[in-house]
């Protein structure tokens, strides 16, 4: 998909109750307007002051009047280089419509979209409402049909896959914060090192049910999810070679079934580690047995994420 461009972005609401989104969205690829009851050819003619008057009764003040005459002509006049979004089954859609309006019988109107209604990125990931920012989604509670989005920029970035600058800005910046943890975690002694595995898993959930190293070789930790009741077992490694994840990983597949999860922990593996790693057998027979190698790179995500920073600072230095 090529990146979207749009001049305006309004919200419409598909029907009261939502009750032409299936229509429009899976059926007809158009955006549809009631107010069956409003003059099509004051609307066509663009006599917005007559249709006032027309729709004026005792129900509607002057402001709510003005609005609704206002939502109608949106409807009626914004061009074809305007988006269009609506909510249908949990995923923000958006299209562009065809200026001409089609009336019909029951008095409804419809225009027909460009090119169907979308509910993906430029790259085909789902917009999804629970992935939005909620000063646009907010937008559903709109007791209107037709109203201005606040939050355009933020969702044309969203559509085109594209960053703020703030959020370019974390990136980069977290990028490097991670790197320096990796070096930092590489300090850690033996001892040290374990704590910090320790304390990552417990971080991500897990339990440590106790120190397995004098039953079982190449097994320094088990570990318990409350949630998912999997067992796993560790071994925390700071240095490591090529033999020695052999070993380990042999131990491994000789546990088999017995355990859900294997992890090898390590921060400062030789290059031949890294050379044995690099095979395609070895990577689908770690897969095969659920064997994880967690090193520093992943460390310092999951450091980040425990909110472990302050702690491996203050041990390092």
């Amino acid at each position: 998909m090529n990146k979207i461009v749009a001049e305006k972005v309004l919200y419409i609401k598909l029907g009261r109750g939502g009750m032409y989104e299936t229509e429009c969205i899976e059926h007809n690829d158009t955006i549809k307007l009631g107010y069956n009851g409003c003059n099509h050819e004051f609307c066509m003619q663009g006599k917005w002051g007559e249709l006032k008057e027309t729709m004026r009764d005792d129900s509607k003040d002057a402001g709510s009047l003005t609005r609704h005459v206002d939502q109608i002509k949106m409807f009626y006049e914004e061009p074809k280089t305007t988006m269009w979004i609506t909510f249908h089954n949990h995923h923000l859609w958006f299209c562009f419509a065809e200026e001409n309006i089609i009336y019909n019988s029951d008095g409804t109107k419809e225009r027909k979209t460009v090119n169907g209604w979308k509910d993906v990125d430029v790259e085909g990931s789902s917009l999804e409402i629970l992935g939005l920012n909620g000063n646009l989604t907010q937008v559903q509670r709109y007791q209107g049909t037709i109203c201005t989005i606040q939050e355009q920029k933020y969702l044309l970035r969203r559509i085109n896959c594209e960053q703020s600058e703030e959020q370019k800005n974390i990136e980069s910046n977290l990028m490097e914060i991670k790197l320096n943890l990796a070096k930092l975690i590489k300090k850690l002694n033996p001892k040290d090192f374990e704590i910090f595995v320790d304390l990552v898993f417990r971080n991500a959930g897990w339990s440590r049910l106790g120190q397995m190293g004098k039953s079982i070789k190449n097994v320094d930790i088990q570990l318990t999810s409350p949630v998912t009741n999997e067992i796993a077992v560790v071994q925390v490694k700071s240095k490591c070679n090529r033999a020695k994840l052999i070993d380990v990983m042999d131990t491994f597949q000789q546990l088999g079934q017995s355990y859900n999860r294997y992890f090898i922990v390590y921060h400062s593996p030789n290059k031949n580690v890294e050379k044995y790693l690099a095979v395609e057998s070895t990577i689908e027979m770690m897969f095969e047995e659920n064997i994880q190698i967690v090193d520093a790179a992943k460390l310092s995500e999951l450091a980040v994420n425990s909110g472990l920073i302050d702690w491996l600072v203050s041990v390092v230095n």
